[in-house]
């Protein structure tokens, strides 16, 4: 994997991980576990997204939501993974719920029922991804390959072909990042992907795994900008936005045009260096907000009014070379 595509898979892994999760997770409640201990990773009735981080080997998870790492039992750490790793997130088994994992050179290795299992799908230099493509409640895996995506759609970690699971083209050049969401939101994952050259977005709005005259190709932001996923309003569908050095641009009414400050949303959060944007429903009120992780703290726009204010806390959850994910609270359909 090169370099950029590395730099571009960290991202994903940082920024789509609370919208993945948010998906696979739409239609029950779950009571995952801490590998081999049996203790909980995401407490049952937990309505709050939580903080967690990736650091070479681990994931640790802060179970008990106080914004600190207060160690097992409080908190839960999960040996998976090596240097270099994309971390992930995902509900894998309908009865653990969500859970984490890693991906490296085509191998995606999942915590399910409290063990790491390794499952070949992809090649060295894929981009994974991670969405409920079939509506069941179960996160399943995916690749991107230069345009071209594999999506695991009945779910068995295996790659049985596009008569059973979804082979499709959207994107190709090099650079692309690739994209998920409820773009239409009946409840199953779709995708996207966001063009950094020329800052163009490009959804399959319909979900039905062709490029037709249905789905949306559309400019947002700048060149350069890292896109971000999520549901701003709290209606059930996915839109997209950009994060700039500390600026935030958010499509609010899903509409992918920019309607200004009256209709959509424009947020100042972040911008000092290695500043890295975090997304989750901090309060449980079923809508997503921003967050920058700096350096091992976490600023998070808990009430998500745009603003940092007295009330949003400030979470010391890592260090300055954790990739910061996000574990998001179960969800059920609206």
């Amino acid at each position: 994997m090169t370099q950029e595509q590395k730099t571009i898979a960290q991202r994903l892994g940082i920024v789509a991980g609370v919208l993945l999760v948010l998906i696979a997770v739409v239609y029950f409640i779950y009571s995952p576990k801490e590998a081999g201990t049996g203790k909980q990773l995401y407490p049952t009735g937990q309505k709050k997204a939580i903080a967690s981080v990736f650091r070479a080997g681990a994931i640790l998870v802060d179970s008990n939501g106080t914004g600190r790492w207060e160690g097992p039992p409080a908190d839960s750490l999960i040996p998976v993974g090596n240097p270099g790793d994309i971390p992930l997130t995902g509900t894998w088994d309908l009865a653990e719920g969500p859970s984490v994992g890693v991906f490296h050179d085509g191998v995606f290795t999942l915590i399910i029922n409290g063990r790491p299992q390794k499952f070949n799908f992809g090649l060295p230099g894929d981009l994974p991804v991670v969405g409920d493509w079939n509506g069941d409640g179960r996160s399943k895996i995916g690749i991107m390959r230069k345009g071209v995506w594999l999506l695991d759609l009945n779910g068995n970690f295996k790659w049985d072909g596009n008569t059973i699971d979804r082979q499709m083209s959207l994107g190709g050049e090099l650079g692309e990042v690739p994209l998920v969401g409820d773009w239409n939101g009946d409840g199953k994952a779709d995708v996207g992907i966001f063009r950094p050259s020329t800052a163009i977005f490009a959804i399959d709005a319909n979900g039905n795994g062709v490029w037709d005259p249905q789905d949306k190709i559309f400019p947002w932001g700048m060149p350069g900008d890292i896109p971000i996923v999520g549901d701003w309003n709290g209606d059930g569908r996915s839109k997209i936005g950009a994060f700039h050095n500390g600026f935030w641009s958010l499509d609010l009414n899903g509409n992918q045009v920019w309607d200004g400050v009256e209709k959509d949303q424009f947020i100042a959060l972040g911008g000092q260096p290695n500043d890295l944007p975090v997304l989750g429903d901090w309060n449980g009120n079923g809508r997503t907000k921003v967050g920058i992780y700096r350096q091992g703290v976490w600023y998070i726009d808990f009430d998500g009014n745009g603003t940092l204010d007295k009330g949003d806390p400030t979470w010391s959850f890592g260090n300055p070379t954790d990739i910061p994910m996000v574990i998001a609270p179960p969800r059920t359909k609206k």
